[in-house]
């Protein structure tokens, strides 16, 4: 094996970074159900006869110091194996994780002690506790972290060291007995020491130093005493959290009199005392309420007499816990029943919608402190309206407050602030007030950022935070070079998640804007948005799509360098765009549009073939037209291009190709095209018809064109009118 694919296999900062995240999560979660983990309660006593992690820690470090003192290979990888085994071994490593990961699925689970190895329970190997682990880190996005640990964790390799199955022979660990190595698929019965072993111990030690050093610096953090909100006995209640300055935290005590403290007592000064504390349920009645709750999981639907009785005694009892899964009975059903509509006929979907909803509303009333409840009724709710079709602004507003209630219950909800942001970003691009679209894009930009707090891998949120930063750099009249650099900035976050053709097309069209914004340096961020679009040509071949983009990307560096090499260049990926989809509208209109300005670069070079060019241009986009006739923008292009045949026509049939060019933008002005009204007040100009011209142009204004008297009194189109007094009374 060589070292390329020993690194390639070995795992990387993601270990240690989703480590330290996963701490900050469950801390942010339950802040006192993360100090329970911290402290590890399992009993009264000396902690270190009630938890293997004071002397495994100890071991580790002498057992590494005298590894890493041996400069014999093999001496060193019998020690080194010696902590593997170990690492892995550890009962506490599986019982923080998973109860760190218990706590950030965020559905009020409680500490644990024991998890994974309690006296009643047959031993479990590592493998199977990191699989429980896996279960848990699906509910919470750790899923990823999980695999990384799994990815070095070689269980043949540690029965081999165990089992005092193996050999070293020079740079090789030979399996004497027993099953062979799985590494990347492929059955080995020998691996490389230096290559792939020791590298494999140290990436093992490095995990677990850190995972000792996190333990240690969460503990330290509390340097004096905190009031907290916490539960003990299903009940809410502040909680002092007793900190220390020398010693970190010590334990904490509740207003109603409970307690664990670290105290020096006994002999000695690690002593664990506990007051009025219960961790769990042991009461047979519970448990049988707790059965009969489970067994509404696979019945059809939780109502009816015998339900009821059901519900009443669960919330009798007082056990959050109880009434914590009674509910999440119910949250299931409403959302099985909501997804069932998907596979119905389409006239049956909405009734089914419709009756799912009452039973989150159930399921509320029974625990209104679960979270998802209140997200997935509103997630639901809009799904609904927008299958009705009765979506709009007002409704997405009242939305976004109810999913401000899950945040009240679990403030670390990641679908809540996604959600939250989509729909903010739906309000911005069906806004019309330029200040309230501003305004609905911060606030999507704010829930995204607060996503990415809690979850930094997900490529879409950073995608969405491309796009609002984008849609902000178009319509605002400041900041926007710091809105472009945000926006790529992102894009390029999520190109390095996922390097996805989604992604690369949003960030060449990202640095395509720029350039139209930043002039100075519009060469350099077109090249490389066509250097992107060549990049996605070598990786998933010539189509329809990029072939147009990259069509655009030419056709703006002709405009803006007046370059007819830059239009050849536009027409041939045009025209290959063309030959994958001959029935491309899009692409049609952007030919006749690249014919147009091609045309113009040749009549001002006298160019003969000038004429025969627009010719083209206009049998284009009449064929475009043919395939839409709702396409507005082959409309535009279209009567622009009847303009530029009237004017440089000399003989008399000429004012048929004006007339022509006002009623083809006018059917555009019709289909709310509102760049019609310049081209039209432009073409009754040419024939000096002031009227039509000064409503127009009044048009124009009105729809945002950005133009002056000035802009009309120097252009030629308009010596007919320019100088009419009612000119004076559009521009004021």
């Amino acid at each position: 094996m060589n070292k390329s694919n020993v690194k390639e296999s070995m795992t990387n900062q993601n270990l240690i970074s989703e480590l330290k995240r996963l701490f900050d999560v469950a801390k942010r979660v339950d802040e006192f159900e993360f100090i329970n983990i911290l402290i590890g309660y399992n009993g009264m006593g000396d902690q270190r006869f009630l938890s293997h992690l004071y002397e495994s820690e100890r071991a580790i470090q002498d057992i590494k110091k005298l590894m890493d003192k041996a400069s014999d290979k093999h001496t060193k990888t019998r020690l080194g194996l010696l902590l593997y085994g170990h690492v892995f071994e550890m009962d506490e490593l599986y019982n923080v994780l998973g109860n760190l990961l218990r706590v950030a699925t965020a559905v009020g689970l409680n500490y644990k002690p024991n998890l994974y190895n309690r006296i009643d329970q047959d031993d479990i190997t590592p493998t199977d506790k990191l699989k429980h682990l896996y279960d848990h880190a699906t509910q919470c996005r750790f899923g990823n972290f999980i695999k990384e640990i799994q990815s070095i964790y070689y269980n043949r390799i540690r029965n081999a060291f165990a089992h005092s199955s193996y050999s070293l022979v020079d740079d090789k660990f030979i399996v004497i007995k027993g099953k062979e190595i799985v590494i990347d698929g492929e059955l080995k019965w020998s691996i490389s020491i230096e290559y792939f072993l020791l590298p494999l111990i140290e990436e093992s030690l490095n995990f677990i130093s850190e995972f000792f050093s996190l333990l240690k610096s969460h503990k330290m953090a509390y340097k004096e005493n905190k009031i907290i909100q916490g539960k003990l006995s299903n009940i809410k209640e502040p909680i002092i959290i007793i900190g220390n300055p020398e010693e970190g935290l010590i334990g904490f005590e509740s207003f109603s009199g409970s307690s664990i403290k670290i105290k020096n007592a006994y002999g000695t000064d690690r002593f664990i005392e506990a007051m009025n504390i219960r961790l769990t349920s042991t009461s047979d009645i519970h448990n049988s309420l707790f059965e009969e709750i489970e067994s509404y999981n696979e019945k059809l639907r939780p109502n009816g007499i015998n339900f009821d009785d059901l519900k009443n005694r669960v919330i009798a009892t007082g056990e959050q816990y109880l009434v914590r899964n009674l509910s999440v009975v119910i949250y299931n059903y409403a959302n099985n029943t909501f997804r069932s509509a998907k596979d119905k006929p389409i006239e049956q979907r909405e009734h089914i919608m419709n009756a799912a909803l009452p039973y989150y509303d159930l399921a509320i009333s029974i625990d209104s402190t679960f979270g998802r409840n209140y997200l997935n009724r509103t997630v639901s709710k809009l799904e609904l309206v927008t299958f009705k079709k009765t979506i709009n602004n007002d409704v997405r507003r009242q939305l976004l407050e109810e999913l401000k209630e899950a945040l009240i219950y679990e403030p670390t909800m990641l679908e809540v602030f996604t959600n939250s942001g989509m729909l903010e970003m739906d309000i911005a691009f069906h806004e019309d007030k330029i200040e309230m679209k501003e305004v609905s894009l911060n606030n999507a930009i704010d829930h995204f950022k607060k996503a990415i707090e809690l979850y930094p891998h997900d490529d879409t949120i950073y995608e969405k935070l491309a796009t609002c930063y984008l849609e902000l750099a178009y319509i605002s009249t400041k900041n926007q070079k710091e809105y472009f650099e945000n926006s790529i900035k992102y894009i390029e976050i999520a190109i390095q998640k996922n390097n996805k053709l989604s992604h690369s097309l949003l960030y060449s069209s990202i640095l395509g804007e720029y350039g139209d914004f930043d002039e100075e340096n519009i060469q350099s961020h077109y090249d490389k948005s066509i250097e992107i679009l060549k990049e996605l040509e070598n990786k998933y071949g010539e189509n329809s799509e990029i072939k147009y983009r990259l069509g655009n990307k030419y056709m703006m560096l002709s405009m803006h360098n007046e370059s007819l090499e830059y239009c050849e260049k536009a027409l041939i990926e045009y025209e290959a765009g063309k030959h994958f989809n001959e029935t491309e509208v899009k692409i049609l209109n952007n030919i006749g549009n690249c014919l147009i300005y091609k045309f113009r670069l040749l009549k001002e070079n006298g160019d003969k073939k000038a004429l025969d060019t627009l010719e083209n241009a206009i049998l284009i986009l009449e064929e475009a037209i043919k395939l839409d006739d709702k396409h507005t923008n082959s409309y535009f292009n279209l009567g622009l291009a009847y303009i530029e045949k009237y004017k440089i026509l000399a003989d008399s049939k000429k004012e048929g190709f004006i007339k022509l060019a006002i009623s083809i933008l006018q059917k555009g002005y019709s289909l709310n095209n509102k760049s019609c009204a310049i081209q039209l007040a432009r073409a009754y100009a040419l024939i000096g018809d002031v009227k039509e011209t000064t409503s127009y142009l009044k048009k124009a204004i009105d729809n945002g064109e950005d133009l002056s008297k000035e802009d009309i009194l120097t252009n030629e189109d308009f010596k007919n009118i320019k100088d009419d007094d009612s000119l004076n009374n559009i521009f004021i």
